[in-house]
C-alpha cells in the first residue's frame, strides 16, 4: 500500500508566503499591478494559460475599467471549494469616489453598503497557491464558503 503524506512547510516557508500574501493584499488594495509582478514565480501559468506578463495585463485592464484615480477599496476573504479546496480566497471590491461620498450616514456600515452597492463596482475572486514565497497559481473560483458562514457554524456546533 502507497501511502502519501503532504509535504509540510517549514516556519521560513510559512513566513516567506505570509510575506507574499500580505504584499499580494497590498498591491490589489491599491491597484497596483505592478507591485504584484515580484511576486509571482516565473514560468507559472496563471488562470489557467497565462504567463506573468500577461497577468499583469490582465489585472491592468480589470483596474482600468473603473477609469478613475480615486476609488474606495476593500477586500473579504473566504476558502475556495472548487480550485485548491481549502485555500484562502480573497475578494476585492473597487468603487470609484464620487461627489455624494461626503454625505452623512448613521452607521459606518451603511456608508460602506452603500459604495459598494452600485453597479459600476468592480469585483476580483481570486484563490492563490504560494510556493516558497512566490504566487505560483492563481485562479478565479465559482464556490467558495465565507468566513463568517464557517464561523457561524463552528459557533452553532
Amino acid at each position: 500500500m502507497i501511502k502519501h503524506i503532504a509535504n509540510k512547510q517549514n516556519s521560513e516557508q510559512k513566513k516567506s508566503n505570509d510575506f507574499a500574501r500580505y504584499n499580494f493584499i497590498l498591491a490589489m488594495m491599491n491597484m497596483d499591478e505592478k507591485m504584484v509582478g515580484p511576486l509571482l514565480r516565473e514560468n507559472s501559468k496563471f488562470l489557467g494559460y497565462m504567463n506573468n506578463w500577461q497577468l499583469l495585463h490582465w489585472l491592468k485592464n480589470q483596474f482600468d475599467t473603473l477609469n478613475t484615480r480615486m476609488f474606495h477599496s476593500k477586500f473579504e476573504e473566504g476558502i475556495s471549494l472548487d480550485y485548491y479546496p481549502g485555500s484562502e480566497m480573497y475578494e476585492f471590491y473597487y468603487a470609484p469616489m464620487t461627489n455624494s461620498d461626503n454625505d452623512n450616514f448613521q452607521t459606518h456600515d451603511e456608508y460602506q453598503n452603500s459604495i459598494f452597492k452600485d453597479d459600476i463596482t468592480l469585483k476580483i475572486k481570486l484563490v492563490l497557491l504560494f510556493e516558497n514565497g512566490k504566487i505560483s497559481d492563481i485562479r478565479i473560483p465559482n464556490r467558495v464558503a465565507s468566513v463568517e458562514k464557517i464561523t457561524k457554524f463552528e459557533n452553532e456546533n
